[in-house]
């Protein structure tokens, strides 16, 4: 498939006055609806591929699944025959290869993690417990003035510029040179 080239970003005019910049809101308006079109169409289209695919592929799946079990059950019934009593785990047969291996040891609770840790700590198996240190932002944030002297410690904030052109349910914001959609507008507190 042959890659189709992205058109450059240009720098427009600036708007000379409070009318022009009116209307590159309503021209970015425009814009994000034929974009918005685009990415439904887009969805649609690729969600009716996913049908299509998923109704080619299921009888194969399904016949694939059932072959499987059958020789799952077949192996299983003449598997000392086949392992010669277990001294294999390899089965090379014409068209293909059975196994029988074991997974990694894996640990499975059987009540919710908190239960489990009290319980550990209570009988002393505190060897079982991994404690986790990491940094609490939330407390350097709190405390400015003094985590700031403390060295690879660094605050910062950025500001984006908004973009909500009337009629939109989205704000577009602007961050390092590209225009991206930002989360619903939540109503702003001058309007309260």
């Amino acid at each position: 498939m042959a890659k189709t080239k992205t058109p450059a970003v240009t720098r427009a005019a600036l708007p000379r006055s409070v009318q022009e910049a009116a209307g590159y809101l309503e021209e970015i308006t425009e814009c994000q609806v034929h974009v918005d079109d685009a990415e439904l169409q887009l969805q649609q289209e690729l969600s009716a591929a996913r049908q299509r695919a998923h109704e080619r592929v299921e009888p194969h799946v399904c016949r694939a699944q059932a072959l499987a079990n059958a020789l799952f059950d077949w192996a299983q019934t003449n598997r000392s025959e086949l392992t010669d009593n277990d001294r294999l785990k390899t089965v090379d047969l014409v068209t293909g290869v059975l196994r029988w291996y074991r997974t990694p040891p894996s640990v499975r609770l059987t009540k919710k993690e908190e239960v489990v840790i009290a319980t550990l700590k209570k009988l002393g198996f505190v060897q079982f417990i991994r404690v986790i240190e990491e940094i609490d932002r939330e407390a350097l944030l709190r405390e400015r003035e003094v985590a700031s002297r403390i060295q690879g410690i660094r605050f910062g904030q950025d500001e984006i510029f908004a973009i909500k052109p009337a009629g939109m349910e989205t704000e577009l914001e602007l961050i390092r040179g590209e225009l991206k959609k930002a989360k619903p507008v939540r109503p702003s507190r001058e309007a309260a």
